[in-house]
């Protein structure tokens, strides 16, 4: 009888401490303002949140969701695997352990991600039976640039790096691809043959030099004394299709279409930090244009005066959609609250470049930590290949404007929701 309690004693306390661990909980609730379901993964000991507003998190299928848990000062991150519906699986990677956290899923094979580590090597890891494949050890005097990450053309068959090579003790930048099946094929691109005079790459993730998911397109952001820019290149016919120009473009946030065409927006962003995005334009408009530059016209428009309270904005493209695309708008960081909800504020909106009136499909209810986790308290919400659900960020405070449905943790959390068709 002694043995029989000690044994319950022992399975209870054993319960207890596996429970106490902080782990992810799942609380779905209905946005009270525009009714979209929305998941969220609540965790209140970390800080989480998904790869950038370009990167999609989900795989092929949607049967896999990949978020980043860090520690409360944002120290320690990990790259966690989900499933495609937000249950926690297990870590992947360590950023601290020289893994570099800006994967890409393969665009076929729904286990399939590539990575990047410190040691200049790149892998091809499969999540079901995981295990890493090396594709290509670069050289002790070729390595990738900061921010960079792979990325894949459009049909899958090619894989593109951007690295510095030491030539002379100068690092050199170049932009490499190779042939996805054996990594052969090389093709080696110097930015500065192509670029403006004296325009270096800009070092924000989105510039980075990467296949933009049309063809064998590649853009590139620049920057110079004088001018920013976007440069977009055609490596299969080895030309230059359109050089865009202007303080629109060098920022980062811009998406690109499967089509050919690029989304981008035009803003003096009165709210943000004015001295860095100072321009000409006062009304916050977000325009659609060919990448050869062609038929650049209005798809969204918000007066001054009714974008006043939006600090920043994100675009974001599913990979496998045509006719329309995602913005994540962020409210201030450093101001007070307005006195009544009005949009454009903290919400992400679904704009249609067919015509069809865009619409609003859910709050975030987001606020700002301030630096250095500001960036990542930004929605900045990030649509699965075929865009049928949403992976988002935010900071609940039911302290916001207007109502709110989501669970308040203190912290950044991940969130989901999915896309339905608009109703007839």
């Amino acid at each position: 009888m002694a043995s029989r309690l000690l044994y319950v004693g022992l399975f209870v306390t054993l319960l207890i401490l596996v429970g106490a661990r902080p782990k992810p909980e799942i609380v779905d609730f209905v946005d009270p303002t525009y009714g979209s379901i929305v998941r969220q993964i609540v965790k209140a000991d970390g800080q989480e949140h998904n790869m950038y507003v370009h990167r999609s998190p989900f795989n092929v299928d949607n049967s896999y969701l990949l978020g980043i848990r860090a520690a409360l000062d944002h120290t320690d991150w990990r790259v966690a695997l989900y499933t495609g519906a937000g249950v926690f699986q297990r870590n992947l990677f360590s950023v601290d352990a020289g893994w570099n956290w800006r994967i890409t899923w393969d665009r076929l094979d729904p286990q399939i991600l590539y990575i990047q580590d410190n040691d200049q090597s790149l892998f091809a890891y499969h999540v079901g039976n995981d295990t890493l494949t090396l594709l290509r050890q670069f050289s002790p005097y070729v390595g990738f640039v900061g921010g960079s990450e792979p990325s894949l053309n459009q049909t899958n068959t090619r894989v593109l790096v951007y690295v510095s090579e030491s030539i002379d003790r100068v690092g050199v930048p170049q932009i490499r691809s190779y042939r996805l099946s054996d990594m052969g094929d090389e093709k080696i691109l110097y930015p500065s043959m192509i670029l403006p005079a004296g325009a270096t790459i800009m070092s924000s993730g989105m510039g980075t030099p990467h296949y933009i998911g049309y063809g064998d397109h590649i853009a590139m952001a620049w920057q110079s004394a004088d001018a920013t820019g976007l440069l977009v290149y055609d490596e299969a016919t080895s030309s230059t299709i359109h050089n865009f120009i202007g303080d629109s473009f060098g920022g980062g946030h811009f998406a690109f279409s499967s089509t050919g065409k690029l989304a981008y927006r035009t803003w003096n962003a009165g709210l943000y930090f004015t001295t860095y995005w100072a321009s000409d334009y006062n009304d916050l408009e977000i325009h659609v244009v060919n990448i050869n530059g062609t038929d650049d016209h209005v798809v969204f428009r918000a007066s001054e005066a009714e974008a006043w309270w939006v600090q920043n904005l994100h675009l974001a493209w599913p990979a496998t959609v045509a006719n329309w695309f995602l913005v994540g708008f962020y409210p201030p960081a450093y101001l007070g609250l307005p006195i009544l909800y009005v949009p454009p504020y903290d919400e992400i909106l679904q704009v249609f470049i067919d015509g069809t009136p865009s619409r609003y499909l859910t709050r975030t209810g987001t606020k700002s930590f301030g630096p250095p986790i500001q960036g990542w308290s930004q929605p900045l919400p990030a649509p699965s290949p075929d865009g049928t659900r949403v992976s988002f960020n935010a900071v609940c405070d039911l302290d916001n404007v207007g109502s709110l449905g989501c669970t308040p943790t203190g912290t950044i959390d991940q969130y989901i929701f999915y896309i339905y068709p608009r109703r007839s």
